[in-house]
């Protein structure tokens, strides 16, 4: 039941995004500004009660505190999100993850320098001409959502990141597993960025049950 389980996931997922082809940043002038990140910090968590990231599959094997740091990432006035580095998981997660066929490796190391590039480039990608009627909704709260950065190098050793974000960010679970939602419609919404080149590279907004 469980390999259903993991297929049906992987072929979703990486449906988005072969459906959200890589385009060049061409902004349509659009008024979103990116946060300023004025802090990050090691953040703790208790992750002992939960058996995986995603609640439906046991993994006994696998503790999400022994796989990922959290690290809490801030502004002046509010939580913007979490970088996370994982630091030990199998070839089937990071397809679940980060859903880029030339990923690589994760940064093993993200910086507060990191964070705040991810973050320009996310603003900038939002308004990107070929996704802001899709976005338009999400850019006019675009602050509130929560986000979720996984750093790592392509095949062609270009650091790259995976924005997985949420309007739930004060949720418990969201500094404490990769958040793997279905549905739920602009709530959730992820983009992967190549931010060497400044592309993005795949893009989805969630569906609606």
């Amino acid at each position: 039941m469980k390999k259903f389980f993991l297929v049906g996931l992987m072929i979703c997922v990486v449906g988005f995004f072969i459906s959200c082809k890589t385009s060049r940043l061409t902004t349509t002038g659009g008024a979103v500004k990116p946060i300023r990140i004025t802090g990050m910090s090691l953040h703790e968590h208790y992750p002992r009660h939960y058996k995986s990231h995603i609640d439906s599959i046991e993994y006994s094997s696998f503790s999400i505190d022994t796989l990922t740091m959290f690290y809490r990432c801030v502004s002046d006035t509010m939580l913007v999100g979490y970088a996370l580095v994982p630091t030990g998981i199998d070839t089937l997660l990071q397809v679940i993850w980060v859903g880029d066929a030339s990923f690589v490796n994760f940064k093993k190391t993200v910086t507060i320098e990191d964070v705040q590039l991810a973050e320009n480039a996310l603003a900038e990608c939002v308004c990107n001409e070929e996704v802001e009627s899709r976005f338009f909704h999400i850019n006019k709260r675009y602050a509130d959502y929560g986000r979720q950065y996984l750093f790592y190098y392509n095949k062609d050793g270009d650091l790259c990141v995976n924005v997985n974000c949420s309007c739930e960010k004060y949720d418990q679970l969201f500094s404490e597993r990769y958040n793997v939602v279905l549905d739920g419609g602009d709530c959730y919404w992820n983009m992967n960025i190549n931010l060497k080149k400044n592309r993005i590279i795949s893009w989805y907004v969630n569906g609606k049950a």
